[in-house]
């Protein structure tokens, strides 16, 4: 069996990579019966190792509760390791599907704060790369974008119109006949007194 060979080998020699292929079976149920407990527990020794995937696989369990208590707190400590270790990995090789998946991080607040503009670099490198998924994102980021922006646009349009039509009306209002009431008494104190008014001063 598959699976209690795995186990026996790394039962001789701890090694990560083999403890998150072991992981990956009982949690997708291959060559074993499905079990999220043992699952977990693979990915915590795997991930104890310093593995950035079986981290961030570990902490996404964690957050659905699947095998472990679920614990917001830790959950966002092991996506910080997780996203830390992704990072020196790509810092050596640029991978599509990393640069997607650690975009991916920015954007959903896994282990850092949201920062949808590095999300978008992430995004925009992993389709360079050929990453399908991440120029799918990219459009749609920017699709929402046009149309918030669309939205505050009318938004100022709106409220434009609206204070237009206050100073409309407020010039129809008694106040408006007063101001005029004041530029008679202008012209009156000009043609007494001979004080020169300009042109502006008439229009008022």
């Amino acid at each position: 069996m598959a699976l209690a060979g795995f186990i026996s080998l790394d039962r001789k020699q701890p090694d990560a990579g083999m403890e998150r292929r072991i992981t990956q079976m009982y949690y997708s149920g291959n060559g074993t019966a499905q079990n999220y407990a043992a699952a977990a527990q693979w990915f915590s020794m795997s991930a104890a190792k310093g593995d950035p995937y079986s981290q961030f696989q570990l902490a996404r369990m964690m957050q659905k509760g699947e095998g472990i208590a679920a614990n917001k707190r830790q959950t966002q400590m092991i996506y910080a390791s997780a996203l830390d270790g992704f990072q020196k990995i790509l810092q050596e090789k640029p991978d599509a599907d990393l640069l997607y998946k650690v975009g991916m991080m920015y954007e959903a607040r896994l282990g850092t704060k949201r920062d949808l503009s590095t999300a978008k670099q992430y995004y925009t490198e992993a389709a360079a790369e050929g990453n399908l998924h991440a120029q799918l994102r990219l459009n749609q980021i920017q699709a929402f974008q046009n149309q918030v922006t669309v939205s505050a646009v009318m938004g100022l349009f709106n409220a434009f119109a609206y204070s237009l039509g206050d100073n409309i009306k407020d010039s129809t209002t008694h106040k408006y006949r007063h101001d005029r009431k004041l530029i008679q008494k202008q012209k009156a104190l000009k043609e007494t007194h001979g004080h020169q008014y300009d042109d502006q001063d008439e229009m008022m």
